[in-house]
């Protein structure tokens, strides 16, 4: 009997815990901070974005559009920024999202690395000149997925979705366009089939050369030059760097007579020379 009155009381004791649990957790819930729904810029500068400035505290990256062409710069080297890549982070810009208020505090903006020599700054620029938002990212959560950030005319930190980690960078490797013949979709002066100019046009390159100098030692071995509709072009012209370890492939490239100022200097593998090679006469 005295079994029995125990087993009664111990459920009792855990409906009547459970109860305060889900009362407690209902409560908290209710109290949580709302988050605000907003982007971090206004949609209607998606087409008219000119400018778009990436700066850590180590260094800065500047894209430019130009006819609807984006070009990268950084430390005096141009080269063409990845059409994709931008649109992406310019979609990131402008969609609205979850933003939760964490503190208005200038001890806050230190502490979460929001400060102008500690945070990773994206800035954009319209087409009249103008800024059109500078935002300061700081620390992101691996756990929650959040990242820290604030604008520059306002005092308020937010977190938010981290989708921005991934465009903090200043490396030309990230933002430059990946394939080695990209300027001409449709070449009118090759005689290859349909899979062999797939192929070609799928051809990477390596890391982007750090000068606007090839070394010293370098010989040419070919150019390749595409031709495409309305006097269009793409002139490659390959060189070779023979070293005790190996054999090193570089390129650089003219695109519609200069149109675009374009002085880097692209490091290729010997897989992807000889393939190329091969498939062009």
């Amino acid at each position: 009997m005295k079994m029995n009155k125990l087993r009664i009381s111990l459920i009792i004791f855990t409906v009547f815990s459970s109860v305060l649990f889900l009362l407690s957790f209902c409560s908290q819930k209710d109290n949580a901070p709302k988050p605000v729904q907003s982007a971090l810029l206004n949609p209607s500068y998606k087409n008219s974005i000119q400018t778009i400035i990436i700066q850590t505290p180590e260094s800065l990256l500047t894209m430019r559009n130009e006819n609807d062409v984006w070009l990268c710069e950084k430390q005096g080297i141009f080269t063409f920024a990845d059409k994709k890549t931008v649109n992406n982070l310019i979609a990131n810009l402008t969609k609205i999202r979850s933003m939760y208020k964490i503190s208005d505090t200038i001890e806050a903006k230190i502490d979460l690395n929001l400060t102008e020599d500690s945070a990773s700054i994206i800035t954009v620029i319209d087409d009249s000149g103008k800024p059109a938002t500078k935002i300061y990212f700081g620390d992101s959560d691996t756990l929650t997925a959040r990242i820290n950030l604030r604008s520059e005319k306002s005092r308020i930190c937010w977190e938010t979705a981290d989708d921005f980690s991934p465009y903090l960078k200043t490396d030309l490797d990230f933002w430059t366009i990946p394939e080695i013949f990209f300027a001409i979709k449709e070449p009118v002066n090759l005689k290859i089939s349909d899979a062999n100019l797939h192929t070609l046009l799928s051809l990477r390159h390596g890391k982007i050369y750090p000068s606007t100098q090839l070394p010293p030692g370098v010989q040419k071995e070919r150019t390749f030059e595409l031709k495409g509709p309305l006097n269009t072009k793409q002139i490659v012209e390959f060189y070779s760097l023979n070293t005790p370890e190996r054999k090193d492939y570089f390129y650089i490239q003219h695109i519609n007579d200069e149109e675009f100022m374009n002085n880097a200097i692209y490091e290729l593998s010997g897989w992807t020379y000889n393939r190329l090679t091969a498939l062009l006469p």
